[in-house]
């Protein structure tokens, strides 16, 4: 029997005079990433927040996404409920890498004026999380439906897209319009790039990456260099790429921003667009449209060969990030999951042609793993299933260790078995105990899936204080790093910054919204909730409380939350759904009585104070139009509903 009562929601009434370990690891962290930023800013920013660099730019092209990277976390703390100077923080250096990025020459009237979508979608980042936190700022407003419209022909100096035709007419695109091209100058051939090998096979005098390489200084390689460039400005230069996806987020976070079903619209017509290209090439997506509108049009009629296509340099994790990102954003935008057969097929037919090998290091392998690379190391085992991700004219190659994120991303929208089984399939074909956790911050600050898909399955119950204790030896880990670092700072790598930014938000997304790390090429978090503050009138967690999911289903989730305060009653405004995509439909109090109807966007939770409560919240998963919108704290705040 399910009882309605007026004001949906519930009250702890289970004391917690010892709060679980899990609890005061997770209010540490939230506390620690508001310290932990100050050394951090003291050691690389000059006092207008600019980073202290070079006054020249030699990046060519390439790098502005890197500026924005150092610090796109800072919103995304705050909007969990870290210390408010986060969002300001955030705000700040978005704006000064504005600035400095002008300088340089790299933005024009606030945005890139021109490179490709897998970068920019890594810069975005920042801005995305600040529309999150903070979506009622009207420059934020502003910002985002005039981003959106560079895609969408609404800015007469920057023609990005092909209505026509359906396309981004560059791969290189932004603030001024297509850039046509890929490569300034003669030479990019470094020894970073050489796992990568050579994009194309056709080139006259160029069979290996040794043909071009810039560190030998040689006439001839430099000749060799000359002509595989101008190679690749012919034929990647111009015409849609499949990495262009992103741009789907930049106007997805119009939408959610505004609810301006125009943007809507265009996202879902763009990923159409790239959905009938799939269907007419046997299912699999194509990386490249010419400009006239076929595929192959610049590659000899070959459907692969685009920049961050199938051939060069990522192959399928370019490819399937963006498709994923893509799916997930007409997903979200359109409550129908069947957009996420885009990249769940590409999975099933590359896994399909995968094998297990004696010794993943002897392979030919252009990336590993992480969280692979790690068990691996520890437990001496190398022998693990691989699957090819890169094609060409004499067909797959490249295989690599295998990671979760596209496959958990698309899980987390659904929550459906089968979307699950593809990651069963993978825990039995390796070796490895996947109850297992690594201290490691990788570049998207992700790949601990494996063990806390074990702790939603209950079989791995000490992860949340594993996966905190490991997320707090990072950040001291990180400001180690900052402490010692004593780098010329006028002629550091652009990843520097990035590389100690001590910001850490994967295992604080898991255990509090049930939800994994947003993927970081422009990807939005799907989750199954997101807490809110109503008496203090904020996003995130109120002071003093802790929550944890820990269990998830297609209609359902398991959250517990903890007051550790002694002597304050708190009030936790609970959403479902990140967006506001999910509707609360019920909610019982420790699994047992009465359920009490919800029925939804918010859930109302009161902790007295020492106390805690474990719901079994029912979820309506798509049901509802996806927005930023702030909930109305004064309609939910203690005082007018006590």
């Amino acid at each position: 029997m399910t009882k309605t009562i007026a004001h949906p929601g519930v009250k702890a009434t289970e004391a917690c005079a010892n709060p679980p370990a899990w609890a005061v690891a997770e209010r540490d962290l939230l506390a620690r990433l508001g310290t932990a930023v100050e050394p951090f800013l003291a050691k690389y920013l000059k006092a207008d927040g600019t980073l202290i660099y070079r006054d020249d730019w030699v990046q060519g092209r390439d790098g502005l996404d890197d500026l924005y990277e150092s610090f796109y976390n800072f919103p995304l703390a705050y909007l969990l409920g870290a210390p408010a100077h986060l969002l300001e923080k955030g705000h700040r250096q978005w704006e000064a890498m504005t600035v400095q990025g002008t300088a340089f020459g790299l933005v024009h009237n606030e945005y890139e004026v021109g490179y490709d979508q897998f970068h920019q979608s890594e810069g975005n980042l920042l801005f995305y999380f600040l529309c999150a936190a903070d979506p009622d700022n009207p420059k934020l407003q502003e910002r985002a439906r005039r981003f959106a419209g560079l895609y969408m022909n609404a800015e007469p100096e920057a023609p990005n897209y092909d209505e026509e035709h359906n396309i981004i007419r560059a791969v290189h695109n932004g603030s001024r319009g297509p850039r046509w091209g890929y490569i300034d100058g003669d030479s990019m051939w470094s020894k970073g790039m050489a796992p990568y090998g050579l994009p194309f096979d056709d080139v006259p005098g160029v069979t290996s990456y040794d043909d071009v390489a810039a560190w030998y200084n040689d006439p001839r390689r430099n000749e060799n260099s000359k002509r595989l460039i101008a190679t690749m400005n012919e034929r990647m230069g111009r015409g849609d790429s499949v990495a262009n996806l992103p741009v789907t987020s930049l106007v997805t976070n119009a939408f959610l921003m505004t609810r301006d079903p125009a943007f809507r619209q265009w996202v879902v017509r763009y990923v159409d667009g790239w959905w009938q290209r799939a269907e007419a090439n046997d299912g699999l997506l194509p990386d490249n449209v010419g400009l006239g509108g076929a595929v192959g049009e610049y590659f000899d009629g070959r459907w692969y060969g685009a920049a961050y296509g199938w051939s060069w340099p990522h192959g399928y994790d370019s490819v399937i990030d963006a498709a994923t990102v893509a799916a997930i954003n007409t997903t979200m935008l359109t409550g129908d999951t069947g957009w996420l057969d885009l990249p769940g097929r590409h999975f099933d037919m590359l896994y399909a042609k995968g094998k297990r090998i004696e010794d993943f290091r002897t392979i030919e392998s252009s990336i590993f793993n992480a969280w692979v690379r790690n068990a691996a190391a520890v437990t001496g085992r190398y022998d693990t299933y691989v699957m090819p991700k890169r094609y060409k004219d004499s067909g797959w190659f490249d295989f690599q260790t295998i990671g979760l994120a596209n496959l958990v991303q698309t899980w987390a929208v659904t929550q459906s078995p089968a979307d699950r089984a593809r990651m069963v399939q993978l825990e039995q074909d390796e070796p490895y105990d996947w109850t297992q956790s690594y201290p490691f911050h990788s570049k998207g600050d992700d790949s601990h899936d494996r063990p806390w898909l074990k702790f939603l399955e209950g079989n791995n119950p000490d992860y949340p204080e594993i996966a905190l204790r490991h997320a707090a030896e990072q950040v001291e880990h990180r400001l180690e790093m900052v402490r010692t670092d004593a780098a010329d700072l006028s002629t550091v790598h652009i990843h520097h910054w990035q590389n100690h930014n001590p910001v850490t938000t994967e295992a604080l997304i898991q255990l509090t919204l049930g939800a994994p790390q947003a993927l970081y090429n422009g990807g939005f978090i799907q989750s199954c909730f997101r807490h809110f503050d109503p008496d203090q009138g904020r996003p995130g967690l109120p002071a003093d409380v802790a929550a944890l999911v820990y269990a998830v289903g297609e209609a359902s989730a398991g959250l517990q939350l903890v007051n550790l305060s002694k002597t304050e009653a708190r009030r936790v405004l609970v959403q479902g759904g990140f967006h506001g995509e999910h509707r609360i439909t019920s909610v019982c109090v420790d699994g047992a009585g009465e359920a009490t109807a919800i029925g939804g966007r918010y859930m109302v939770v009161d902790l007295p104070p020492a106390s805690t409560i474990r719901l079994d919240v029912g979820l309506a998963r798509l049901a509802a139009e996806p927005g930023y919108d702030l909930p109305d704290y004064a309609a939910f705040a203690s005082r007018t509903n006590a």
